[in-house]
């Protein structure tokens, strides 16, 4: 998974230049509007990777 692909630190020994970012953006693309049970999912990540300075952008088709 990507979030312990960045976790782990392994995105700095591969990418070196990754060290310079001020964090990561996840593009999320939901063909349908999100359910509520999705949302809440999604702030569950929200507040377990704050740390890890990643983003979530979510999308609707």
């Amino acid at each position: 998974m990507h979030i312990s692909f960045i976790e782990s630190g392994q995105v700095y020994s591969i990418y070196p230049d990754a060290k310079s970012v001020d964090g990561f953006i996840f593009d999320l693309r939901f063909k349908y509007k999100p359910t509520e049970n999705c949302n809440r999912m999604l702030d569950v990540f929200r507040n377990n990777i704050q740390d890890l300075r990643i983003e979530f952008k979510i999308y609707e088709s």
